[in-house]
């Protein structure tokens, strides 16, 4: 009820300490922090400095709920980000969803592997079945406003970073499908084909095929 809770009754912060050391903060407004003082204008922020590195799996924050249920009905969400931006007038910069933002600091060393993100799905069941397994969903539901670009997926340029080989998109796996059911345009944003290349500049050819090796032919076309 109103009169048992834990906090505070005036205007001062709500302080967390473990061992004499302060790990948790809510502030007068609201805002929680972990680790540190919350920043100015973050709800909720977590910080806190490793001293050494035990080898193990180690991460900032874990989420792992577990649903056992016999028949499972609707739909289950890890973590679920849904910012609200309600506004009649003027420009926002920006609305995001999911900010990921890993990055190296100091001098010298070597990271062998540096992900934005890292999706990973299995199916541990050994008689259950999962009809569409997706490691990425990109969808945009129905809207009633306007959308100048709306893209699925957008890939800003990262050229020229210092970097040996830089590609936007890259795909391994020989038995694996590159499935497009739209059109699949390169140069150009005004398709006239299901195919369609457009190049400008200096480039001597607008499609090339190396083949390396024997075997099927480097390009095939079938009329059905």
């Amino acid at each position: 009820t109103s009169t048992n809770f834990l906090g505070t009754l005036d205007s001062i912060d709500l302080i967390f300490k473990a061992s004499s050391t302060e790990w948790m903060r809510i502030e007068a407004g609201g805002n929680v922090g972990i680790g540190r003082v919350p920043t100015a204008g973050v709800m909720l922020d977590i910080s806190r400095t490793i001293p050494t590195a035990t080898g193990l799996f180690e991460r900032g924050i874990f989420v792992n709920p577990f649903w056992s249920i016999a028949d499972p009905v609707g739909s289950k969400v890890g973590i679920h980000a849904r910012p609200t931006l309600t506004h009649t007038s003027g420009t926002a910069t920006e609305l995001t969803g999911f900010f990921v933002n890993p990055r190296i600091t100091g001098i010298g060393g070597t990271t062998t592997n540096l992900f934005g993100t890292w999706n990973l799905i299995a199916n541990n069941a050994a008689s259950s079945t999962v009809t569409n397994a997706r490691s990425m969903y990109l969808s945009t539901p129905s809207n009633f406003g306007i959308m100048t670009n709306l893209h699925g997926l957008y890939i800003d340029d990262h050229s020229g970073i210092g970097t040996n080989v830089s590609a936007n998109l890259w795909s391994v796996g020989t038995t694996s499908l590159n499935y497009f059911q739209g059109n699949v345009v390169i140069g150009t944003s005004t398709p006239s084909a299901p195919l369609h290349v457009f190049a400008s500049g200096t480039m001597a050819a607008e499609f090339a095929v190396n083949q390396i090796g024997g075997g099927a032919s480097g390009i095939r076309l079938t009329n059905t």
